[in-house]
């Protein structure tokens, strides 16, 4: 079980280094007594109020699709080493209920070290929401083979979803390979195939990306071999063309800057993320910057402008929109 408070004041120049700031955020970590053993139960409270300490910041400052798909990694990198990242605690209160001891925490959290972490673990990919998509690319006009494929290993590794079917996909890869004979002499028994791709990328409302092109070529010890690496070969040289077009189109035409001001705690702004990702036309939300009471946040669309989600979230009495842009928006927050 995981219990937070909020706390008055969150920011605050760290006392080892002022070039730095550390996230004040009150947490409660609570263990049961076993046989009578209040010491053991005490250390497990403390050590879980640190953890979920951590666990409010990271909360913030990470993706929701990052959260879930790498929550064991984030775990063991970050929240079970509280020590690395929590500059100094103070306990504020120790109390038994219920059979468990309760330790109640005012924890100084190292925002940059947070944050520096969360780059190691979160990709490009994960940023934009890790888009779903659908690959198409026939050999020699015919059925999909070694190069398609090959994309759709390298687009799962990069953390993207693939698809089975374009009407299931954000994003679909359309194109085709030629792949020739090109000799056999001079290569002790092997054959040699050269490759050519070519293609579209675009979404599933039909607007275009972008378009991909390259050759390469392939060695085998009979044509079957030879061609089917000749695809491979091919694939791999476009790979990060089509996966760069797809990143820099969602960072370009997805997401919303939203600036807020009036947040008076990480515990406010830790809501106002998880509101945005419970709006359906919201891929995620990821916090860029926040000092001072203000915010600035990174909102994923699945798709439309910041016009979309303006009358949404001008429905939460929490947030007074002042300003609205095709991709900016900026409010005021009102905590009731």
């Amino acid at each position: 079980m995981v219990l937070f408070a909020s706390c008055s004041h969150n920011l605050k120049k760290s006392e080892l280094n002022s070039n730095y700031d550390v996230e004040v955020v009150e947490s409660v970590g609570m263990a049961p007594i076993v046989d009578s053993n209040i010491s053991a139960a005490k250390k497990s409270s403390l050590d879980d109020a640190l953890k979920n300490a951590l666990h409010l910041v990271v909360g913030v400052y990470v993706s929701g699709d990052t959260l879930v798909s790498k929550s064991v990694l984030i775990d063991d990198e970050i929240t079970s080493k509280s020590e690395g990242y929590i500059e100094k605690y103070e306990v504020l209160k120790e109390y038994t209920e219920d059979n468990f001891y309760k330790t109640k925490i005012k924890a100084y959290v190292r925002k940059e070290d947070i944050t520096n972490k969360i780059k190691t673990i979160e990709n490009p990919v994960e940023k934009i929401g890790s888009p779903s998509v659908y690959i198409s690319i026939n050999d020699n006009g015919k059925a999909p083979g070694f190069a398609n494929n090959e994309l759709v290993s390298n687009f799962k590794k990069d953390t993207f979803r693939v698809m089975k079917d374009s009407d299931s996909a954000d994003i679909i890869v359309d194109g085709r390979t030629d792949i020739k004979f090109n000799t056999s002499e001079g290569l002790g028994g092997f054959i040699s195939y050269s490759c050519s791709i070519s293609g579209r990328i675009y979404t599933k409302e039909n607007e275009m990306i972008g378009a991909f092109s390259g050759s390469n070529g392939g060695i085998g010890l009979n044509d079957n071999d030879a061609q089917n690496n000749a695809g491979i070969n091919c694939a791999r040289k476009v790979y990060s063309e089509i996966k760069n077009s797809i990143i820099d189109f969602y960072n370009e035409k997805r997401v919303v800057k939203f600036d807020i001001t009036n947040l008076d705690s990480v515990n406010d702004l830790n809501e106002l993320i998880k509101y945005f990702r419970n709006i359906p036309l919201i891929r995620t939300a990821v916090v860029k910057n926040y000092s001072n009471s203000s915010a600035s946040i990174e909102i994923l669309l699945h798709k439309g402008k910041a016009s979309d989600i303006s009358d949404i979230i001008s429905k939460n009495k929490k947030i007074n929109i002042l300003k609205i842009g095709d991709y900016s928006i900026t409010a005021a927050y009102h905590n009731q």
